[in-house]
């Protein structure tokens, strides 16, 4: 008999870690996009995954959020006034690639997107 409350208690407080373990919460990608040194608004950035495609619009100051990203690894690419352009991540960590990112769950990720000055943007309007 007490072989079994043993077992009874052990599996109890095995079930109660378990359950209590926090959930990890959403994940955000926050940066800016820079062209010749200047913060760029209008850049769409694209982050693609193999079930995902997220996209956001630069605001002021070349400024982008993404909020509530499912962990994976993404493809990160930007087009400007419906032109795709050449970009990398200028800060990235050593588990991603200056065109990836691996997004982990409920985590914070700050990276900046250069497009080099390769690139020719139309920047008046």
């Amino acid at each position: 008999m007490k072989k079994i409350l043993t077992y009874i208690l052990v599996a109890f407080v095995a079930l109660t870690v378990v359950s209590c373990k926090k959930d990890p919460g959403p994940s955000k990608l926050v940066g800016d996009v820079t062209y010749r040194d200047n913060q760029i608004p209008g850049v769409e950035v694209t982050l693609t995954s193999e079930n995902d495609v997220l996209k956001y619009t630069t605001i002021t100051d070349g400024y982008f959020l993404f909020e509530n990203i499912p962990a994976g690894t993404y493809d990160v690419s930007c087009s400007y006034k419906g032109k795709a352009v050449d970009s990398y991540l200028k800060n990235y960590e050593k588990s991603d690639t200056p065109k990836s990112i691996i997004i982990l769950p409920g985590t914070l990720h700050t990276r900046n997107i250069i497009i080099p000055s390769t690139e020719i943007l139309d920047l008046d309007d």
